[in-house]
């Protein structure tokens, strides 16, 4: 998982001299274009495939309900 932030960033750049075929993953919602922006911009740099899940507030709040 890969929010753009510098922690998900430093993991994943660490982590590509370790495992060269990684994939990142982030999660998009609502007022999330800044880091989905930063996110891409890190996969791209370290050419690596990035894989980005659109949420929406009705998703997120069926996933939360007690089955």
């Amino acid at each position: 998982m890969m929010s753009g932030g510098i922690d998900s960033t430093l993991i994943t750049a660490k982590s590509k001299a370790f495992h060269n075929d990684i994939t990142a993953f982030t999660i998009s919602y609502k007022f999330s274009d800044q880091e989905v922006e930063n996110a891409s911009l890190v996969a791209k740099t370290l050419e690596i495939p990035h894989l980005i899940k659109k949420v929406d507030d009705e998703e997120v709040l069926n996933n939360l309900k007690e089955n």
